[in-house]
């Protein structure tokens, strides 16, 4: 019996027009409450990219990949990008190869500089402006405790990047001009486990609906693992149903015919 949803937002929750969820995603969240259901936000946005769209209230929110799990208004669990990782990451910025990298922190989101693939992102997904800074405000910020970093470079980079700068991370790439990186052992299933163990509840007393790849651990982990339609074929192979898009109902239908 499901006790407990897991949600991912961006092409899940909302569309990447809108800032609000439709009228069936907001009927559907109800239902799931209404029938006494926990629901939890499972995404790679920072809390504070969640909090500037229009959702309802979660009781519980995952977040940058895992590396963040709180549940009402407890921390469970917070996991910084390795420092050594950021020392290889100012050095290469400054040595071998610049590109576009936003720093996020517990408050604060800053960028080294702007180009088109950022101007793209903003088209794209509504989320926080970051402060474009100095270079040395940059690696300063940096250095304070990153939970994570959106980084502007192509897949065919990825194998050099974590072998050169981020051997201590993981890259969880769900669009081809950038990618996020986080702590290498968080995962949308670690923060997952974690609110289970905490509630002693079983994976397969869970359901999670996602669309991008860095859902795929997660529709694989639990009990009954719900891809969107408009998700990729490869997450749509790992995923238990495949519903509509999330323009077109696909939660709501999912919960209609599922539960």
């Amino acid at each position: 019996m499901i006790k407990i949803a897991f949600f991912d937002v961006d092409g899940t929750l909302v569309d990447f027009k809108h800032t609000t969820p439709s009228v069936s995603t907001l009927t559907a969240i109800q239902q799931l409450k209404d029938r006494g259901i926990i629901t939890c936000i499972c995404s790679g946005r920072h809390i504070l990219d969640v909090n500037v769209l229009n959702l309802p209230t979660f009781d519980g929110y995952i977040t940058t990949n895992g590396a963040s799990v709180m549940l009402g208004d407890k921390t469970l669990y917070k996991k910084y990008i390795p420092e050594t990782d950021i020392q290889r990451l100012i050095s290469y910025q400054q040595n071998e190869y610049r590109f576009p990298c936003i720093i996020e922190t517990k408050d604060r989101s800053v960028l080294n500089f702007s180009d088109q693939w950022i101007e793209h992102l903003h088209k794209e997904l509504i989320i926080r402006a970051p402060e474009i800074v100095p270079f040395d405000e940059w690696a300063a910020t940096a250095q304070q405790g990153v939970d994570q970093m959106l980084c502007f470079f192509p897949p065919e980079k990825d194998e050099e990047m974590m072998r050169e700068v981020f051997p201590g991370s993981a890259i969880k790439r769900w669009c081809d001009y950038f990618t996020d990186v986080i702590e290498k052992s968080c995962d949308k299933a670690v923060g997952i486990d974690i609110i289970l163990d905490h509630l002693n509840l079983k994976p397969e007393q869970a359901m999670a609906f996602g669309d991008g790849g860095n859902d795929i651990g997660m529709l694989k982990h639990v009990g009954l693992g719900i891809a969107m339609g408009n998700a990729s074929l490869e997450v749509q192979a790992v995923a238990d149903y495949v519903t509509d898009s999330v323009s077109e109902d696909g939660i709501l239908n999912a919960i209609t015919e599922l539960l």
